[in-house]
């Protein structure tokens, strides 16, 4: 995908991937963090009320019910810098 495509009819000389990898690479980081985030989620089903109580309790476990990988820290320090602003959900 990121190489151009045979021919153009348009005279467009670079792929759909390439510009959106050209675009992807001008945002900020936390922006670039944050749409790698709800890539995992359905486009018309992003659960932001869910979102929005994980980050109020600081995406920490209350009871956790199966013990955490070994990354689990780093992907809740993740977490509250990517969907907290000044440590508060944004």
């Amino acid at each position: 995908m990121k190489e151009n495509p045979p021919s153009s009819l348009d005279g467009y000389e670079r792929g759909v991937y390439t510009t959106l990898d050209l675009s992807y690479r001008v945002i900020p980081q936390p922006a670039q963090k944050f749409f790698h985030f709800i890539s995992f989620f359905h486009h018309t089903a992003i659960p932001i009320a869910v979102l929005a109580t994980a980050a109020r309790n600081k995406f920490e476990d209350e009871s956790p019910l199966l013990p955490h990988p070994k990354d689990h820290e780093h992907i809740v320090k993740d977490l509250r810098e990517l969907m907290c602003l000044n440590g508060k959900w944004s």
